[in-house]
Order: structure tokens, then C-alpha cells, then sequence
């Protein structure tokens, strides 16, 4: 088996467990005020050691990068949302056309991970974690801000009735 194709299958689970526990979790109550929806980030910690090595790029291609991974947070923060059920809980809202946006941002790395010509593999590393942070921070805190909505708004009702 190449190198190659080991990428390919890492990267093949990775989406796949992504779509999977999105997919439960919208058949799961969010818990601890929403807390949980803001753990992600702290994911992205590590990743920022990148930076700290002399890197290769111009800041124009670092700031496309990220002007790029904003505007893919938008569809995700707009089709993310949340919702009170009949047990009182919340929880994220079905939304297959989120999966199928997550899907399309994927597919759009992996294209332009196999047509950017004429970098060293590092340099694309750091573009391509710099597009991640700029659409995962943004849809992330989206997602809480929606939730803290629903979870003050589901306080005020419960207030109301006692």
C-alpha cells in the first residue's frame, strides 16, 4: 500500500467519524449549559505550533486562507441549530443539508490539496490549518450563541409556568 492511500483512508475515517457523531448527537441532549459545543476549540491548540517555525508563505496567501475558511463558516453556522423537544431537553436540530455542506467543504479541501502547485507540504499544512481554524472558531461560537438563545429562552418559559 502507498503513503498515499494510508492519507486517503486516515482522512476517509476522520470524515467519517465526524459525520457520525454529529448524526447522534442530534438524537442526544446537550448538557452543561452547552459547554461541551466550545471543547473543539481547545482541539486547535496544538495545531498552532505550526506557526512557530519559519514559514514560507506571503501574508496575502495566509489572509486568503482565512478570508476562505470564514466564508465556509457561514452555511455551517446558519444551517446549525437548536431546538427544545418534548422531554424538555435541547438539542441540535436535524439537518441533513448541514451534513451535506460539511461534505462539500471536505471535498473543496481535498481539491485544492491535490491542485495547489509549487508549495513545500508544510506550507500547505499551515494554509490548510489556518482555513480550518477560520471556519471551525466562527461555526463553533456560532453554534453556542444559538444555543445559549435556546437555553435562556427555554429558562424564561420554565420561569413563566412556575
Amino acid at each position: 500500500m502507498q503513503q498515499g492511500s494510508y492519507s486517503v483512508t486516515i482522512f476517509l475515517l476522520v470524515i467519517g467519524l465526524v459525520i457520525f457523531r454529529r448524526m447522534r448527537s442530534m438524537n442526544r441532549p446537550i448538557n452543561n449549559k452547552g459547554r461541551r459545543l466550545l471543547l473543539p476549540l481547545f482541539f486547535l491548540l496544538p495545531g498552532f505550533s505550526l506557526y512557530a517555525a519559519p514559514i514560507q508563505l506571503a501574508g496575502w496567501q495566509i489572509g486568503i486562507a482565512a478570508g476562505i475558511g470564514l466564508l465556509l463558516s457561514i452555511p455551517l453556522i446558519i444551517l446549525s441549530g437548536y431546538e427544545v423537544r418534548e422531554d424538555g431537553q435541547i438539542y441540535a436540530k436535524k439537518s441533513i443539508a448541514f451534513i451535506a455542506t460539511f461534505l462539500v467543504i471536505v471535498l473543496l479541501r481535498a481539491y485544492f490539496r491535490r491542485h495547489l502547485q509549487g508549495l513545500d507540504p508544510k506550507s500547505i499544512g499551515i494554509l490548510f490549518y489556518t482555513l480550518a481554524v477560520c471556519y471551525i472558531v466562527p461555526w463553533r461560537i456560532g453554534c453556542y450563541m444559538k444555543f445559549r438563545k435556546v437555553y435562556v429562552e427555554k429558562a424564561k418559559f420554565e420561569t413563566s409556568i412556575s
